[in-house]
């Protein structure tokens, strides 16, 4: 578990259900871009899930981008990590989305 008492996905395992990883980071202090990622988890229409992932992964990329010009933030990294993981599993599973993995 990292300070905030998230665990990443190696130590976590693949097969942990996906409503387990956001209840890990509802409580999270990175609210902007997690606030998307939920929408993205949330979201049945597939348009809507499309223009929400899109969304999500600006904000994150935004936010990486900032992270770049600090040595903090190793935790949010850490969580961003997860996100990405998030959005490519539901890319490739609802929206057939190649795996890139």
């Amino acid at each position: 578990m990292d300070v905030l008492g998230f665990q990443g996905p190696a130590k976590r395992g693949a097969d942990t259900p996906l409503g387990a990883v956001m209840n890990d980071m509802a409580d999270r202090p990175y609210s902007e871009w997690q606030g998307a990622l939920q929408e993205v988890v949330l979201e049945i229409d597939l348009v809507g899930l499309s223009e929400k992932a899109l969304k999500a992964e600006t904000l994150i990329l935004k936010r990486l981008r900032q992270l770049q010009q600090s040595n903090d933030g190793h935790s949010e990294r850490a969580a961003i990590s997860d996100g990405l993981s998030i959005l490519r599993t539901i890319r490739h599973e609802r929206l057939d989305y190649p795996d890139w993995q």
